[in-house]
């Protein structure tokens, strides 16, 4: 499931810089440094690059349009609080939790940008 997150979401951003009139501000979530690639790093296999990348997401919400928050990042943030298979690794680690907790706080900051 987390690869084919990732791919969808490869694929998104592809067809973001080709059809500019779509979703443009999601070029705002991709760096030429790949540790800051917002985009690259919510769907990192890394629970910290996860983590980190929904921190920065917090800081570019109120730059992003409103479909783009509600039909793009919002899902892949959501999942990242329920995912089933994050879940099992919870008991395992602390890291999981620390990947929920951000992701809802990132969704708070997407709730409170949305009209």
């Amino acid at each position: 499931r987390r690869e084919l997150r990732a791919e969808a979401l490869r694929l998104i951003m592809a067809a973001a810089g080709i059809f500019t009139v779509y979703h443009a501000d999601l070029a705002t979530l991709v760096h030429e440094d790949l540790e800051q690639d917002v985009a690259l790093n919510l769907v990192h296999i890394q629970l910290h690059r996860r983590i980190k990348a929904l921190r920065r997401l917090q800081e570019l919400v109120p730059g992003l349009t409103a479909p783009t928050l509600r039909y793009i990042i919002m899902p892949l943030v959501w999942f990242s609080a329920v995912d089933p298979q994050e879940k099992d690794r919870m008991k395992q680690t602390e890291g999981s939790y620390n990947l929920a907790d951000e992701a809802v706080r990132t969704a708070g900051a997407i709730a409170k940008a949305l009209p």
